[in-house]
Formats: C-alpha cells, sequence, structure tokens
C-alpha cells in the first residue's frame, strides 16, 4: 500500500501508512490502518453531493423504502400505489422464496416521459418507479455499482 493523508476540518494534512499495522494494545482495531477508525460514531450533518461523501443512516432511511412484493418480474400491483417521496428516492421490492430472495432496486422519477415497461420501469401513482440494480434493471450491460453509488447518482436525478 501507501501513505496516506487525512485532513480533519482544516487540520492536515495527518499522514498515515495504510499497509502498516496499527500500533493498538487494547486491540480494538484488528487490521491494517485505512483511512480513520474510532470508538465513537461519525456524525454526517451534511446531504451528500458527491460520489465520495459518505451516506448517513438518516438520509438512507429517508430516501431508501423496504417493499415485499408477491412477484418480482411484476411488481406494479405493490408499486403503482406509491411514489417517491423526492426524485432519486428509491425503493427496494423483494420477493420472499423458499430458498433465496430475488430483488430490485428502483428510483423514483416524477418527471420522465418513460413508458411503462414491468418490470424494468413501473408506474408509480405520479411518476414512474425505474429499476436500477438487482434482478431486473435497466442497467445491466453498464457494469457495477455500489449503494452508495446508486444513491448519489439517483440524489443528482442522473
Amino acid at each position: 500500500m501507501a501513505k496516506q493523508r487525512l485532513w480533519i476540518g482544516s487540520h492536515g494534512p495527518y499522514f498515515y501508512d495504510d499497509a502498516e499495522p496499527v500500533n493498538d494494545p487494547q486491540n480494538v482495531v484488528s487490521k491494517d490502518q485505512s483511512g480513520m477508525v474510532t470508538e465513537g460514531n461519525i456524525k454526517v450533518l451534511g446531504t451528500p453531493s458527491d460520489g465520495s461523501d459518505v451516506v448517513s443512516k438518516s438520509y438512507l432511511e429517508g430516501n431508501l423504502k423496504f417493499l415485499s412484493v408477491s412477484d418480482i418480474d411484476d411488481p406494479s400491483a405493490e408499486l403503482n400505489a406509491i411514489a417517491g417521496s423526492s426524485v432519486g428516492s428509491l425503493v427496494l421490492a423483494y420477493e420472499s422464496l423458499a430458498t433465496n430472495n430475488d430483488c430490485t432496486l428502483y428510483s423514483w422519477d416524477d418527471a420522465t416521459s418513460e413508458a411503462e415497461n414491468v418490470p424494468y420501469t413501473v408506474a408509480g401513482s405520479s411518476g414512474i418507479w425505474i429499476g436500477i440494480a438487482g434482478k431486473n434493471n435497466n442497467f445491466a450491460s453498464a457494469g457495477s455499482a455500489s449503494l452508495a453509488d446508486i444513491a448519489i447518482i439517483n440524489y443528482h436525478g442522473i
């Protein structure tokens, strides 16, 4: 690995080697240093605005909902009745099966002209849910993204 820099507000940079084991006699951290470790919580007060921003629990709770559906390949019965709270709101639709669960992550868009194409795009009460990840998505050939990438992309309405 390499030497890394860390800033805390306007203080820094502080340097550390991310391959060097942490000198921790109490064994709180049991692996190499990888940025910042704390025994307390890190508070995130701002709204994410960049792909490298941390997403807070309250942001996710306000923008990500979970919805049990009877058929993941046609979740229209459940999705037709609901709307997102804002453009980019996320719903994880899931079908509980005996051996595993299938799911699709949908993003809300209330200003799209995209036609319904179940299960990839599903009409909601005043807009459309667009499959962006999981079993049924519009981006199957676009590569992969993390949930954080998806949340930031949808926050900006891209």
